[in-house]
């Protein structure tokens, strides 16, 4: 005889009560000795320290089911067990034949008879009855043992009630607590039930326990509420045993904590919630925008996980909205763990003009208000005990960035081109490869390698001189135009990328650069055309650093080295292996790459290489980037300023 719940609930069971879980009113009578179980080698074992007492039957008796495992592998374990220590004059000799498949587990069924002592309510948790099993197996050996067991009534099943509390209660509308469903990769909404004027909430479902009264459900709870015309949910987080407190909440079901019935009592879930407000002055301030966010609790470990957030590789929204025509901003809805839970930035945008929107007053960026860290920090901003953030440190003064970065590089052992001269100012970002972080500013030093970078924000930067990933130039060609690649109707209008005299032909290529001045055709070539093309000679340069407040410079020194080289030639039997286009570059996140073009034999020449390793491509069509296979030599490791040979590059196309 089995009951309808399966083992699986009985492992949750045991799990439960491995951890021993507490309730704090309860933590003088829940710390219980459990006696170890009764096992054999190659026999059955009862794994049940706690029985639950099923109602009884139309005879008085109670069912009791025991979880045991049968060990031995060639055959079945049988026997009889029955229930000892019941009033004299009952049939306390009779046993209950079981039988459990070998090598699996299952329920041993014995019967408390009506007239013996019953556990009370007051029992759950805490003593219980204590009793013993006795079990005479029969196979696969004859023996006789005893294991110790506690019993306590049955609970069928519990409810998930709570209550709402924050600032403004009465000003959200529609407020409703949301039940989730998680199985596997399938997330859904299973129920949903309103929250009442004075804040209290319960589902009317009775929430079925496992047996024994083992811990049942797996769900996730969220809130929603319509909140200035705005509707806004987020996710419950809170005390594992159901008492009602709360740890704030989560932007996503992620965050959320795990709902679990027990049989202690119905689950209590309570959410509670804060405001922020403030003023932002200031050119701008007026209707400026307010953008409300928090790291998650955990950053996910993922890429792509991590891009998933609101804001990537940082945090997530929880509210947006606008100033008032003074200024004057309120956020409510947001949740709060208490005064020590600093987790919020503010972001305020001003509507109009130049001026600087920074995160929290000071912060160019949701991951420099983070401190750079993977959580959350001083920076950050707490809720207090009274619900409402409002102080001087909400308060926001819209003004220019007035920071300058000046950048002073020397060039040695060369004369540096202009992609030499190019700088560019990266956000640092923690735990992402230089090359992966965003760029704030670009622009070019002069030929001394001097330049300043003005109205920087307070932050982390990457600076880099001489470093690009990708770039197109006018460049001295051997054809007259490049109508070869760009016949038809599709790619005609990509024609004007052709100069092939003194002066641009188009005035798009005027726009784009194209040195109307001194611009001949240069000696032993027929033109200039405009081409994805990043030629250099030095190593380039990036260094760190930190802009602590307005006002204050960070100046970047340092000496740029000549590159490496790599040179070759480039095989194509018959067909033209002149102006092909040769790229290496590098997956390591700090090297940039660079091109060459071959010459009328098919020579080429690749400049200002860092020390590392890099991969060859050529393209046979370099205008639309295409990469042909080739045979040869594939990837080189370069060092400083020497300059090697990967010899013929046979192409297959």
């Amino acid at each position: 005889m089995s009951p309808s719940e399966g083992s699986d609930s009985m492992f949750s069971r045991n799990k439960f009560f491995a951890t021993l879980f507490v309730v704090p009113a309860l933590v003088a009578s829940t710390l219980i000795a459990i006696s170890s179980p009764a096992s054999a080698a190659s026999g059955l074992e009862v794994r049940s320290n706690y029985v639950a007492v099923n109602g009884p039957n139309k005879y008085g008796h109670h069912k009791v089911f025991l979880y045991a495992k049968c060990h031995n592998k060639t055959r079945d374990c049988t026997g009889k067990a029955r229930l000892t220590g019941q009033k004299s004059g009952e049939p306390t000799t009779r046993g209950w034949s079981y039988r459990i498949r070998r090598g699996t587990s299952g329920y041993i069924t014995v019967y408390w008879y009506g007239s013996s002592p019953q556990p009370g309510t007051h029992d759950i948790g805490s003593a219980g009855h204590k009793t013993k099993i006795r079990v005479a197996e029969f196979t696969p050996s004859r023996r006789t043992f005893e294991k110790s067991v506690t019993l306590e009534p049955r609970v069928y099943s519990r409810k998930i009630v709570g209550k709402v509390t924050g600032p403004d209660f009465g000003s959200l509308e529609n407020v409703t607590i949301t039940r989730w469903n998680i199985k596997g990769q399938v997330t859904n909404r299973a129920q949903t039930t309103d929250v009442k004027s004075d804040g209290t909430y319960a589902f009317t479902t009775n929430y079925r326990l496992g047996t024994n009264n083992a811990s049942a459900g797996d769900y996730r709870l969220s809130i929603k509420a319509k909140v200035d015309g705005q509707t806004r949910e987020w996710f419950w987080r809170g005390h594992a045993s159901g008492n009602g407190r709360g740890y704030g909440g989560g932007k996503w079901i992620r965050e959320a904590h795990r709902v679990t019935l027990n049989k202690y009592g119905n689950f209590q879930a309570n959410f509670n919630y804060g405001k922020i407000t403030g003023n932002v002055s200031g050119s701008g301030n007026a209707n400026s925008l307010i953008r409300v966010s928090a790291p998650p609790v955990t950053m996910p470990r993922t890429a792509a996980d991590r891009r998933d957030l609101d804001i990537t590789d940082c945090a997530n929204d929880f509210a947006k909205t606008k100033a008032d025509g003074s200024g004057n901003y309120s956020v409510n809805f947001l949740p709060t763990a208490g005064a020590t839970d600093k987790r919020y930035m503010v972001k305020a945008t001003p509507s109009s003009g130049s001026n600087m929107h920074l995160w929290n007053d000071k912060y160019i960026s949701c991951i420099a208000a983070r401190g750079y860290r993977a959580q959350a920090n001083s920076n950050l901003w707490a809720i207090p005990a009274s619900g409402t953030k409002n102080d001087a440190e909400t308060n926001f003064s819209l003004r220019p960035a007035e920071s300058t970065i000046p950048v002073n590089v020397a060039y040695s052992g060369f004369t540096p081109k202009t992609q030499d001269r190019y700088v560019t100012l990266r956000e640092y970002s923690p735990g992402k490869k230089i090359l992966d972080t965003p760029v704030i500013r670009e622009t070019y030093a002069n030929a001394a390698g001097a330049v300043y970078i003005n109205g920087v924000a307070p932050g982390a930067y990457w600076v880099e001189v001489g470093r690009r990933t990708g770039c197109s130039s006018w460049y001295k060609s051997l054809y007259t135009n490049n109508y070869l690649y760009h016949n038809g109707l599709d790619r005609g209008n990509e024609r004007w990328k052709t100069v092939a005299g003194a002066k641009a032909e188009y005035s798009k290529s005027i726009r784009m650069g194209f040195p109307k001045s001194g611009a001949r055709v240069p000696s032993g070539y027929k033109g200039w055309m405009y081409r994805g093309f990043c030629e250099a000679r030095g190593t380039g340069q990036y260094k760190l650093i930190v802009v602590p407040q307005r006002g204050r410079s960070a100046t970047v020194t340092g000496t740029i080295k000549r590159g490496a080289s790599i040179s070759g030639h480039i095989s194509r039997g018959s067909k033209s292996n002149k102006e092909m286009m040769v790229s290496v570059y590098s997956t390591q996140g700090v090297l940039v790459m660079r091109t060459a073009y071959s010459g009328r034999s098919g020579n080429f020449k690749v400049q200002g290489l860092a020390p590392g390793n890099y991969k060859i491509k050529v393209n046979a069509d370099s205008w639309r980037g295409i990469g042909r296979s080739f045979s040869g030599t594939h990837t080189k490791r370069v060092s400083t300023g020497r300059s090697y040979s990967v010899g013929t590059l046979r192409a297959k196309f």
